[in-house]
């Protein structure tokens, strides 16, 4: 028995004044809606209607039901319409999990002009580098910056690549020299990345596995927070690897030099996750598509502007003919 469905049944009795007329207003059989009220008073064990040939009348019993299923179907719709409006209309808080150090501020710079856009939506955007549990955790959505993604299913979009390039200070390559080759790493300090996310550590060539043969090197610092990282290659510890958007202003400033300049190391990739593809509520559906929309091509702009100093120190620092 649906009695939610046999409750608006017996309120359109009511309201229009006869079975027929309900049944003509809910366009059933008149026999649906007398089954339907039936129902509802075997259910209740009570009687709700006195019924004659020619009318009805409701019981005492009957006339405090309608007034509990009037404020039940106001309760009901209200809840319905909200939920609707929900997957409609952006509004409401919405939830994300982004990596600590990478981009940071221009993640932040990205959720400023999202709510420009959708005014109505919240955000609060929690930055961890702690292992993401998107559902226990309560997020909407997540960024993660990371070589590949294990099988999950939770839905992943690639927001695009994110070139990364080995460095380190002038001060530590004026002191253990400047590697040219991998097989020059065996003298230097190498610095590691380590979080969930990227929890090898591990440096890999476009398109060549390396992982052992880094895995070799004398590791003597390993970060699960990106500034932590850059803090230690500024300060001369070893050379180290960064994405574009984090390497860039350091390189520029002159606080960090490219080194294994002819080797090309592996991007990684830049995904937003989210729980399911059905039933997307609008404020997620909006933040995924504002995403795909804005980070592309900033993600781009960054690997192409790293591209160009790399092109750039190769050149400067070329001997003369």
């Amino acid at each position: 028995m649906d009695t939610t469905e046999n409750m608006r049944m017996f309120m359109a009795v009511v309201a229009s004044g006869g079975f027929s007329a309900a049944a003509k207003q809910l366009k059933v059989s008149t026999a649906q809606v007398s089954r339907a009220v039936s129902q509802l008073e075997t259910h209740l064990q009570a009687r709700l209607l006195n019924r004659s040939t020619r009318k009805y009348v409701l019981t005492e019993v009957g006339e405090k039901y309608l007034e509990r299923c009037k404020t039940i179907m106001g309760w009901l719709d209200s809840a319905e319409a909200e939920a609707r409006s929900a997957a409609e209309d952006p509004a409401g808080t919405l939830r994300v999990y982004a990596p600590l150090g990478f981009g940071q501020s221009d993640i932040v710079s990205t959720v400023l002009r999202f709510r420009e856009r959708h005014p109505s939506v919240d955000v609060d955007v929690v930055f961890s580098d702690a292992p993401l549990h998107i559902i226990e955790g309560g997020y909407d959505t997540a960024l993660i910056l990371a070589p590949s993604l294990p099988d999950s299913v939770m839905v992943a979009q690639t927001l695009g690549t994110v070139a990364v390039v080995a460095c380190a200070s002038p001060d530590y390559l004026r002191r253990h020299g400047t590697p040219t080759g991998l097989d020059d790493l065996n003298g230097h300090t190498c610095l590691r990345m380590n979080t969930p996310h990227m929890r090898a550590g591990t440096w890999t060539l476009a398109g060549k596995e390396v992982v052992e043969r880094i895995r070799d090197l004398p590791i003597g610092l390993a970060f699960n927070h990106e500034s932590a990282l850059l803090a230690a290659m500024q300060e001369g510890f070893g050379i180290g690897v960064l994405p574009a958007a984090s390497a860039l202003p350091a390189l520029r400033r002159g606080e960090l030099a490219c080194v294994l300049q002819d080797i090309e190391l592996d991007a990684l990739n830049l995904y937003v996750i989210y729980p399911s593809r059905q039933f997307v509520d609008a404020k997620t559906l909006a933040w995924v598509n504002f995403l795909k929309e804005e980070i592309p091509a900033a993600l781009a702009k960054d690997n192409r502007q790293l591209e160009e100093y790399r092109k750039l120190a190769r050149w400067t620092s070329a001997p003369a003919a």
